[in-house]
């Protein structure tokens, strides 16, 4: 459900009480409750809510004038945030703009300023800006993962399916959250929905599906019955005092949920820090490392893109292959002479 800006108060930090400003109920916020009004999916109208939120908040705009190309680029400037970040706001911001002018709502507006501004703040990718940089892993580090699975724990089968399906299926950190029983089922085909609920398929490995079956049997005698398809595949821990038992049938309901998963895999294993996306640039590493006897590639871009579900390969380059280009220029000179 989406929240209308009047909900909300402006207060500076150290500020008292008396000081708050509210939003008046007639202007900014019945004009952007409006706007969103004409989007159909919730999540577009949750994300544009808050990007207006976070720009009007800080300038203290009560009207759309308040938002004026200057007063943007000054709030752009003194934002910490990357830049995709940056930008996701900054295309809220006009999209709103533009909706008042069409209405009546804004006399004068002129685009170009904001399309400036959005040049200055260009996409990147990889996770140049984050906190963590992206962990790719090689063939080596993957295995040493898989190993620090290997306790022979009922945790330790989840964890290593859920390492094994991020890296075989290409699998999101959303995707892996919902998960169900369903889709592996019918293993060595998978099937579940991803992005946009577009199906998406993979072919589980000979090790990926034998997993996937004791897994799936150690499920069934957990539960003592039967399993539906629509089961969650990654349970609880029983509790934190005994973190390789599992509460069979309780989900794992959060992305952070799995992120703890995983992040504990990974520095018993030695690899640092390591996300469930990680595990999907991973298998991308890996499929570009492939070599045949003679040196040549295995996988050619389209094919990572094809694998990864990628109906654009300039995201699987710059994503997930770009970094990992150093040694092409050095051999192309040794074959140039």
């Amino acid at each position: 459900m989406t929240r209308s800006l009047s909900s909300y108060k402006y207060q500076e930090i150290g500020e008292p009480i008396a000081q708050i400003v509210w939003l008046r109920p007639d202007d900014l916020p019945a004009l952007t409750d409006a706007w969103l009004a004409e989007y159909s999916n919730p999540r577009t109208q949750e994300r544009y809510s808050f990007s207006v939120l976070t720009i009007a908040r800080s300038l203290r705009a009560t009207t759309p004038e308040d938002l004026s190309p200057a007063a943007i680029a000054g709030w752009a400037q003194s934002y910490q945030g990357a830049n995709n970040t940056i930008r996701g706001h900054l295309t809220a911001i006009r999209g709103f703009l533009r909706w008042c002018h069409e209405t009546g709502q804004l006399p004068d507006y002129r685009d170009r300023p904001y399309q400036r501004l959005l040049k200055s703040y260009p996409p990147t990718y990889g996770k140049v800006q984050a906190p963590h940089a992206a962990n790719r892993l090689d063939e080596t580090g993957y295995h040493a993962l898989l190993g620090a699975c290997t306790d022979g724990t009922e945790a330790g089968l989840r964890d290593e399916l859920l390492v094994r399906l991020g890296v075989s299926g290409g699998m999101r950190v959303s995707e892996l959250l919902h998960l169900t029983v369903g889709a592996l089922r019918r293993a060595p085909s998978l099937g579940w929905p991803g992005k946009a609920r577009k199906m998406r398929t993979a072919t589980a490995g000979p090790a990926l599906t034998d997993l996937i079956r004791r897994y799936l049997a150690a499920y069934a005698t957990g539960l003592d019955r039967p399993l539906s398809d629509d089961d969650p595949i990654f349970c609880k821990s029983v509790h934190a005092k005994h973190p390789g038992v599992l509460r069979w049938g309780d989900g794992i309901g959060t992305n952070a949920g799995l992120r703890v998963l995983l992040l504990r895999r990974a520095n018993t294993a030695g690899l640092g820090y390591m996300a469930p996306h990680d595990l999907k640039r991973s298998a991308a590493r890996m499929m570009h490392e492939a070599r045949s006897a003679d040196g040549g590639h295995l996988f050619d871009l389209l094919d990572i893109a094809d694998v990864l579900d990628h109906s654009n390969p300039k995201v699987t380059k710059d994503c997930y292959i770009g970094p990992l280009g150093n040694g092409n220029k050095d051999r192309a000179a040794a074959l140039f002479g």
